[in-house]
């Protein structure tokens, strides 16, 4: 299951934004594939990323596993687009738990 992260939309900005990018992503991947997007989940991690000037640099971070390459390719053809920087973690191996309800 791929994690797109999204990094620098803290306190300086509001959920709405936040939840903005949040659609964003997931339509981009829908457009590309539904089942794509269904695999894909969506983390916003309300934190800030600054550079020495204190310029906000929010990101994205493609999280997936080693063997899900392909994936991770279509994902990230799917956010350049959007411009933000991206950032590719690949994983040994993702446990998938038990669905909490």
């Amino acid at each position: 299951m791929p994690n797109v992260e999204v990094h620098g939309l803290g306190i300086r900005f509001g959920d709405k934004l936040r939840k903005r990018v949040r659609d964003e992503i997931f339509n981009a991947i829908r457009e590309t594939s539904v089942e794509l997007a269904a695999d894909t989940v969506v983390t916003v991690i309300a934190d800030e990323c600054l550079n020495i000037g204190f310029t906000s640099c929010p990101f994205l971070r493609v999280i997936a596993e080693e063997s899900e390459e392909d994936k991770i390719s279509k994902i990230v053809k799917c956010l350049e687009p959007l411009g933000y920087d991206i950032e590719i973690l690949a994983i040994k191996k993702f446990i998938q738990g038990k669905k909490i309800k």
